[in-house]
Order: structure tokens, then C-alpha cells, then sequence
């Protein structure tokens, strides 16, 4: 007897499960050992399987396993061929699988008993089976299937199943598999079921039967079974090649935001929170509506710096800076800010040929190219180059005025507030002013000479240009101390300008004597001294007395020069004396050396020393001059050695006395006439330009 393994499927509620738990298997299967049939008597059967006894298993059909029908009352119909009339009746042991309340389960989702047995087939079987369907699969209507399809799928005589849709049965194996063929439109999960894309999700996605997968965090599984990156998966980033890249991974090849398709920056842009922008180090030159551009005069900058248009006299540097240069402005100047200013723009911006604009200064003006000074800027000044010299700034060597080119002011000259070179005195100290020019001493002329910078004048008569600080100066005027003689051991007096100072020559005149100038005759004009001396009748000395300066060096020579044109005697009748040029030593009784005119005798040169109470004199005669001539004369004392000389027309003459005078430290001159005899005589003489000098 063959023994087939018989599988039923049971479709119990749960609560039945224990019940039937308490069912022996005999039972459960309706038979005992004792009731099966042999093969043979099977075979003989026509293929009876269970001899009449089922097994409700619920089936909606009320199919059998064998092909038997359940009749409404349970009990089983077989087909009249398949049913032999004679056929033995077994227990029905059939039972409801419902849940004992008399109804029948709603769903087939109640729990499912897979119980397999093997059991001796009674002859008169299933047809199909293992041995008749090896490579197939038994139907419901107890056929092999050998040729698997969806519908129909098994091997090794099974139950043919149907498969799932999106599965395809496998001839090889007999079982529903999920492959590309059978699922092209999804994806196969692990349970080998296909998950159509209508069904997919996040966690099971895929297509063309492939094995279902997990999408990224940031991916959704798409409607054509895919994981693709969208605004929803991706809403911090951009979307490349179905991945996000999120904001802060972001470059300028992958770029962009709210799950958008990432994009490329243009070259010199660089990616920040999803947008390609301008700046900093990725670009060089400069930005322009986000976009980075070479520095150039149109978009000219540097660093990523927001890009500027120079003007169209600007230039732009390799520094990115928008500037003002030779070649752009030509025809102007540059201003600090790298602006072009046009020529002639005014003062405080003024060049050209792109050079750095000047501003012109005080009493300049632009001449369209640079800061000059003129006669419209510089009215109240000179221009000294391109520098205006106002009036209070200039000096003699910058002078000039009405904006014409300053000049230098020729010696003794200086620069007036008016801007002309005048001389003053102020200019010319050593000098005279010949109208603007200063006249020096040494160009002088009797015609134009003065001082100290008067105006210049010709000398008057009896005058000469002294050529000094003297200026139109009377003989003394021209006259200086010899060396080594101190300024109170000299003096001159030439009658010039009148008699001199009583406080320097006092007067002494004894009437009827007199002391008178002489308008008509004189050796330098104007005047001469002409002294008359009346002894005898009533009259006595007339004469000028100088007295040299105060000092403690004793005296060691003196001289006295004067011209002198001597007169007739006007009357007399005996020899005299008369004295009229005199070398005083005043101590105690005068001691004197003088030149002297005896009476019908001439010129002599006398001399009278007191020792105390006592004296010594005497006279030596001299060179005659002649009356009426003038005849410049000396009288030269040397009071160390007691000698007289007398210098009459060049002619020198000498006097030695027996005796030297007592040495002094004063010194006076007497010029004038004088006598110590009491004749009756009555003389005149005309002097003029006494020069007295006292050595020690």
C-alpha cells in the first residue's frame, strides 16, 4: 500500500484551536488505521480516496481535496463515475470550523493549520500526485500542471498556488518569485513580494524588479520608484544627481537651495547660503550684477569689490581704482580724488597733461596749464616768477608793482609801499637821493652832494662836496684829525659859516680893537677872520682862544696852520711886537711860542718860557710873507725840546731857544693879535682856516 502525504488546511478562529486540540488525529481525519483500504481495493475504486469521509476545510467552493462537493446537509457528493454504489460507508467525521454559534466566519483571515500527514491512499485516489506529476503541480481539478505559469505554480505533484501580482513562477523551483520580468514597475522586498511604485515609500524603493532599498535621509522614493532629491527631501540645500548638498557643504560647482537643481557659480563667484554671489577672494577683479569681471575701464575694481564704471577721463589701475592720469586727461590736471579736471577750471585746481592739479596761491591765477602770477592776480604786488610779492612783503631785492616782474632796487634804494624803488634816507645813509637814486659819497660833485639821504643839491659858493658825511662842507668841512691826535686835541675853523662857537674859540677884544669877518677877502669863501689891533690908542687884544680837552698825558707838540695875508701897518712909530698865531702852555704864568710880526722887520717866530717867577724869550726871524697875498703858514712847538718852526710858503725856518719850557698836560691856541708892548701902533692882518693839533 503507497502512503501519500495528504496536507489539509484548516481555516480555524482562534477559539477553535484548542478545541481541536482535544481531537485525536483519527478523528480529526475521520478514519481509523482500521478503515483504510489497500491500494489495490483503491485502484479498484476508481481512485476513492477517503471512501466517502471529508474534511471540511472550508473551501467557498465546497471542494473537497479530492474533488468532492459537500451537499447542503454536509454530507459529500462525488461524481456518480467516480462513486461506486457498493462503496463502503464511512463515520462522518466532519466538522463546523466555525466558532460553534451556528455561523460561518466572515474572512479567510482566521487562523490557518497547516497539518501534513502521511497516510496510506486508499486505492481509487487523487489522480495527481508526486508520482504522476513529478514536474508539476496538481490543480483543483486534480490535474498536473507542467507547465507553471502565475496562475498555476508548483513542482513534485504539490498544490499548484497563484501567485501574487508583480510575481512570476519559476519552472525551476515551482515557487512565485518577484524578478525584473514579473515587477518591472517596482521593486522586490525581501519577502520576495513586488512593491508596485504606487505602494513604494521611503524605506522600500526601487524598480525594474530590483531589490526594494532605503532612500537617504534627504531623498524621497519617486513616482517611477527611484530616491530622488526634492524640495521636500531637501528644503537646506540644492539637488545634485539625486543627492542634497546642504547649504553649508555647498561649493561654486554645487550650488543652490530650497532642493533645486544645484548649479555651477560663474568663475570668480563662490557660493553662500545657496546663491552664487560676487566677492572676496574668488574674485580677483571686480562684481558686477554677481558676476565677477576682469578689471577694466567699464567694470574696473579689485578684490571682489562691487565694480565701477571710470569716467571717460579716468583710467582704471591695476589696483582697481577708477583714476585720473596722463593718457585720460590730457587737456587738464588730476585732482586728489583721481578726478579730471578740465584746463583752466579756476584757481584752486590748475594743470595739465594729467599732472596732479595745483592750487594757485595768493595773486595767481591758472593759465590753463599752470599757477602764474600777473598783472590781473598780482595787482598790488610784483610777481617774483610765478609768486605774487605783495606790496608789505617786498624788499629791495624783490620790488616792483601793478603785477609787473619784480625787480631789484639799485644800491641805497628801497622797495616804498607803493612797490617803487625810492631812495630815502632811510636807503642812503652815505649818500644823497638824485631823484630815486641814491648818489654815494664817492660819486658826489659840487653840483649834486648832500648826506645822510637828502635830496642832492650843488654847494654853494666858498663850499666844496667833502664827498663824506661832511657833505657841501666849508675848508674845515674837508679837514680831518692827522693820525694819532684825539678828536679833543684837534680843531678847525675857517670863518666859513661865521665865528666859531664862543663855548670852543671865546672871543677876547679890547676896544677900540676889533674882531670882524672879512666878506671880500678870504682864502676859502666866504669869510676870513680879520682882527684889527688898536695898542697904544686905547685899545688892546683881538683875538680866539681854543683850549684842547682835559687829559693826563703831558703834551709833546703843537701845531697851528692858517693862511694868512698880512696888511700894511696902518700907523706906528716905534718896533713892535705883534702876535697873531700862539702855542699856549698854560701853567702858572703862560709860557708861549708864536708867530710874530715886528714892526718894519716881518715875520719872526718869538718865544717866552716861565720857570716860577723867572723866564727866558727871544725871537728868530722867518721867511717874509708878502701883504695883500695869502700865504698859507705853520707854527710847530716841540714842547719836549723848547724848538719853533715856522713854515711860511712852504719855506721852514727854525728857532732853538736856550731852554726847554716846564712840561704840562694843557694846551691852548691863540689866533688873533696880541701884543705886551704899549707902541703906538695900530694892525691888521686876514686869517682863515685855522687848523690846531695837539700831540702827547
Amino acid at each position: 500500500m503507497n502512503l501519500r502525504t495528504l496536507r489539509f488546511v484548516i481555516c480555524l478562529p482562534l477559539w477553535a484551536v484548542a478545541a481541536t486540540a482535544m481531537l485525536g488525529c483519527a478523528d480529526l481525519l475521520g478514519f481509523e488505521q482500521g478503515h483504510l483500504a489497500t491500494e489495490d481495493a483503491a485502484s479498484d475504486r476508481g481512485g476513492d480516496s477517503l471512501g466517502g469521509n471529508t474534511l471540511d476545510s472550508g473551501a467557498p467552493d465546497g471542494r473537497t481535496l479530492d474533488g468532492e462537493t459537500t451537499a447542503g446537509d454536509g454530507a459529500t457528493q462525488r461524481d456518480a463515475d467516480a462513486q461506486p454504489s457498493d462503496a463502503p460507508t464511512r463515520p462522518d467525521t466532519s466538522f463546523d470550523a466555525g466558532p460553534g454559534d451556528g455561523t460561518t466566519p466572515d474572512t479567510v483571515s482566521d487562523t490557518r493549520l497547516d497539518i501534513s500527514v502521511d497516510a496510506p491512499v486508499p486505492d481509487g485516489g487523487p489522480k495527481c500526485n508526486p508520482t504522476t506529476c513529478p514536474t508539476g503541480c496538481c490543480d483543483g481539478n486534480d490535474s498536473c500542471v507542467t507547465s507553471p505559469t502565475a496562475g498555476a505554480c508548483g513542482t513534485a505533484g504539490g498544490a499548484c498556488n497563484q501567485c501574487s501580482d508583480g510575481q512570476k513562477c519559476d519552472v525551476a523551483s515551482g515557487k512565485c518569485v518577484c524578478d525584473a520580468v514579473s515587477c518591472a514597475n517596482g521593486c522586490c522586498d525581501a519577502s520576495g513580494a513586488c512593491i508596485k511604485y504606487a505602494s513604494q515609500r521611503h524605506g522600500q524603493c526601487g524598480t525594474g524588479g530590483a531589490a526594494c532599498s532605503a532612500c537617504s535621509v534627504d531623498q524621497v522614493c519617486g513616482s517611477s520608484g527611484a530616491c530622488e532629491c526634492t524640495a521636500v527631501s531637501c528644503p537646506n540645500g540644492c539637488c545634485r544627481q539625486n543627492q542634497c548638498v546642504p547649504l553649508d557643504k555647498q561649493t561654486a560647482d554645487a550650488c543652490g537651495s530650497a532642493g533645486n537643481a544645484c548649479g555651477s557659480c560663474a568663475m570668480g563667484q563662490a557660493c553662500t547660503n545657496g546663491t552664487c554671489s560676487c566677492g572676496g577672494v574668488s574674485c580677483s577683479g571686480c562684481c558686477a550684477n554677481g558676476k565677477c569681471e576682469t578689471s577694466n575701464d567699464d567694470h574696473c575694481g579689485a578684490g571682489g569689490a562691487v565694480c565701477t564704471t571710470c569716467q571717460a577721463t579716468q583710467d582704471c589701475s591695476p589696483q582697481g581704482k577708477c583714476t585720473c592720469t596722463p593718457s585720460s586727461c590730457p587737456n587738464g590736471c588730476c585732482d586728489a580724488n583721481g578726478v579730471c579736471q578740465p584746463t583752466g577750471v579756476g584757481t584752486t585746481q590748475c594743470g595739465k597733461g594729467g599732472a596732479l592739479c595745483t592750487a594757485c596761491g595768493a595773486g595767481q591765477t591758472c593759465d590753463g596749464s599752470a599757477c602764474v602770477c600777473n598783472g590781473s592776480s598780482c595787482s598790488a604786488g610784483c610777481c617774483n616768477g610765478a609768486t605774487c610779492v605783495p606790496y608789505a612783503s617786498q624788499t629791495p631785492t624783490a620790488c616792483g608793482t601793478a603785477g609787473a616782474m619784480c625787480g631789484g632796487c639799485a644800491a641805497g634804494t628801497m622797495c616804498n609801499a607803493a612797490g617803487q624803488c625810492v631812495c630815502n634816507p632811510s636807503s642812503c645813509p652815505t649818500g644823497c637821493c638824485d631823484g630815486n637814486s641814491c648818489l654815494s659819497y664817492a660819486d658826489q660833485s659840487n653840483t649834486k652832494c648832500g648826506v645822510s639821504g637828502a635830496t642832492c643839491g650843488a654847494c654853494g659858493t666858498g663850499r666844496t662836496c667833502a664827498k663824506s658825511s661832511a657833505g657841501c662842507a666849508t675848508w674845515c668841512g674837508l679837514r680831518t684829525a692827522p693820525a694819532g691826535v684825539a678828536a679833543g686835541d684837534y680843531a678847525c675853523v675857517d670863518f666859513d659859516t661865521g665865528l666859531p662857537p664862543a663855548s670852543a674859540w671865546p672871543a677876547t677884544v679890547q676896544a677900540p680893537s676889533t674882531l670882524e669877518l672879512n666878506t671880500s677877502s678870504f682864502s676859502s669863501s666866504p669869510n676870513a677872520l680879520e682882527p684889527y689891533c688898536a695898542v697904544g690908542l686905547g685899545g688892546g687884544d683881538a683875538l680866539l682862544t681854543w683850549t684842547a680837552a682835559s687829559s693826563a698825558s703831558q703834551v709833546k707838540n703843537i701845531s697851528i696852520a692858517a693862511a694868512i695875508n698880512p696888511r700894511p701897518v696902518l700907523q706906528g712909530s716905534t718896533t713892535a711886537d705883534m702876535h697873531f698865531l700862539c702855542a699856549v702852555l698854560p701853567s702858572g704864568f703862560e709860557s708861549r711860542a708864536c708867530l710874530s710880526y715886528i714892526y718894519q722887520q716881518g715875520l719872526s717866530l718869538s718865544y717866552k718860557f716861565f720857570y716860577g717867577d723867572t723866564f727866558i724869550d727871544g725871537s728868530c726871524p722867518v721867511t717874509a710873507a708878502t701883504a695883500d697875498v695869502w700865504t698859507n703858514v705853520e707854527l710847530r712847538f716841540n714842547v719836549t725840546t723848547g724848538q719853533l718852526q715856522a713854515v711860511v710858503g712852504g719855506t721852514t725856518s727854525t728857532c732853538q731857544p736856550q731852554d726847554k719850557p716846564t712840561a704840562t698836560t694843557a694846551a691852548k691856541a691863540k689866533v688873533g693879535l696880541f701884543t705886551e708892548n704899549t707902541s703906538d701902533i695900530g694892525f691888521t692882518l686876514r686869517i682863515d682856516n685855522v687848523v690846531v693839533s695837539v700831540q702827547r
